[in-house]
């Protein structure tokens, strides 16, 4: 699960689920209200002026290939207007079906498994040196089985991508593997996250819910994984093209759109995992935290794209999301109560890039993140050990 920027506030989650509801054998779509969030000041797009009764976005099925104009939740007097990249199978909300459950009585799981309840690092925490994830020989041993696990669940995941099955199904078949192995699926009820993996779709960029929405030919799917197992947590993330092909140029007319989607795409794959490497290659005992945003920014910059300033690597073990908070962009704050990596930490690496504005739009379901100009969105994940020499990669198999 990847981690936004710290939020000492519990997180509210309305966990009712609506009732599939036909009409003409046609599924309605849930309605949604996009809030928008800026992440860097220095970015310059245009933005008008123009008085607004509502920001609530209600979508059709019937035109859901018409991208609605986004409204900006910091300025709801104004509207985006930047360029609209869009995608060939914009993602609306579908149906999700009710929560899963865990036999409590039978299985280990962590704190919020039953209430919901997470606790957010705190500042006094770690200047106390405590809560720093400095691992030691037993508990890395235990982080890397947890972190093959979500290995092996990341790839049963994206085998099972395939056109007309949904994101609902691969939730359900990850979260009975999870269980049979004896750990428990991470997001399960985190903050009160519905299911038990994330799956974001073409301009989603992370944080998706699994519903009912069939995947189709083209998309950009990026499924994220996370396990808890023996008391402790593995995280990793990959994004695949549904029945994409690594050579679709040489295979496909580029004027097809479905293609064009599926070139783009697997250009902002290619990006990202490069980011992804180039940033793990540094990272040792002694690397400073702002190095890594530079790498990522760097390598994005250098296949024009852009990282989603919303998501932040972070550290893990005993608790998903630890100290340190590692931003994955370039950036020189001093505030950052941890500044270099230190030997026997466990962290993410997770970027999120880009085709274009950083810029990010939230649903009123609390998770789904979404880029602001409808721009395709992927996302690559690592869990890694810090040592003196290169780092080891514990979601690698």
């Amino acid at each position: 699960v990847s981690s936004e920027k710290w939020d000492n506030k519990p997180k509210t989650q309305n966990m009712t689920t609506n009732k599939q509801q036909h009409t003409n054998n046609t599924q309605q779509p849930r309605s949604t209200m996009i809030q928008i969030s800026f992440t860097s000041k220095s970015q310059v797009i245009k933005i008008i002026n123009r008085s607004l009764s509502s920001t609530t976005i209600k979508h059709n099925a019937k035109i859901k290939k018409k991208r609605p104009m986004v409204h900006l939740s910091s300025a709801p007097n104004v509207k985006f207007s930047g360029k609209q990249i869009g995608s060939t199978h914009p993602v609306i909300p579908h149906d999700i079906t009710p929560q899963r459950t865990v036999d409590i009585a039978s299985k280990s799981m962590p704190e919020y498994a039953t209430n919901g309840i997470v606790t957010v690092p705190s500042d006094d925490l770690a200047n106390d040196g405590i809560d720093l994830n400095i691992h030691n020989e037993e508990t890395v041993e235990k982080m890397r089985k947890a972190s093959n696990l979500a290995a092996r669940m990341l790839q049963l995941a994206c085998q099972m991508a395939q056109p007309s099955i949904t994101t609902n199904e691969i939730d359900e078949v990850v979260h009975n593997e999870i269980i049979k192995e004896g750990g428990y699926p991470s997001p399960l009820n985190y903050k009160g996250f519905p299911k038990s993996i994330c799956c974001s779709i073409n301009e989603v960029a992370c944080h998706g819910i699994p519903d009912l929405r069939p995947l189709q030919d083209g998309d950009l799917i990026s499924i994220d994984v996370s396990v808890y197992l023996d008391g402790f947590h593995g995280d990793t993330c990959a994004s695949i093209i549904v029945a994409g092909d690594n050579n679709a140029q040489e295979h496909f007319h580029c004027s097809d759109s479905s293609t064009n989607q599926k070139l783009r795409a697997q250009a902002l794959i290619d990006g990202t995992k490069d980011a992804l490497y180039s940033a793990i290659s540094i990272c040792k005992a002694g690397t400073s935290l702002h190095e890594i945003g530079s790498c990522i920014h760097d390598v994005a910059d250098s296949h024009r794209l852009r990282p989603m300033k919303k998501i932040c690597g972070h550290g893990i073990g005993s608790q998903l999301h630890m100290y340190p908070e590692i931003k994955q962009y370039r950036n020189t704050s001093k505030s950052d109560t941890i500044q270099v990596l230190e030997p026997g930490m466990i962290i993410t690496i997770e970027p999120v890039l880009v085709e274009g504005h950083h810029a990010f739009a939230k649903w009123d379901d609390g998770w789904t993140i979404c880029t602001v100009d409808g721009g395709l969105a992927a996302q690559f994940e690592h869990t890694i050990l810090i040592t003196n020499e290169e780092p080891e990669i514990l979601t690698f198999l």
